[in-house]
């Protein structure tokens, strides 16, 4: 028996061991505890940079309808100024037709006068 007594450890080692395993723990508690809080703060910052992404995205999808919108517009000018410029074109020459008949009855006029 008093070899078992001569192979363990004394009852001061034993709680000083027990006392330094206790105080590491505690540490690595308190160090999860603290990555916990960053984890939480860093998913509230992405939480808030999703929402900001969120608002840029509407507004991206408003600017696409306005851009098609104003493509849609400048279609239907682009056909009205098409229109435009072939009616002032039939109406100019129209008036050159105009100027030309009246042109040749003066003419006549003065052929048959003459």
């Amino acid at each position: 028996m008093e070899e078992n007594k001569n192979n363990s450890i004394p009852a001061d080692h034993v709680s000083a061991m027990l006392e330094d395993i206790n105080g590491k723990f505690d540490f690595l508690v308190e160090g999860h505890k603290i990555l916990e809080e960053k984890f939480d703060g860093l998913s509230e910052r992405v939480d808030g940079l999703s929402s900001k992404f969120d608002g840029l995205t509407i507004r991206v999808d408003g600017l696409t309808e306005k851009v098609d919108l104003l493509v849609e517009d400048m279609d239907y000018v682009k056909g009205k100024l098409v229109s435009m410029d072939d009616k002032l074109d039939k109406k100019a020459e129209k008036e050159v037709v105009d100027n030309h008949e009246t042109r040749l009855g003066k003419l006549e006029k003065v052929a048959v006068a003459g």
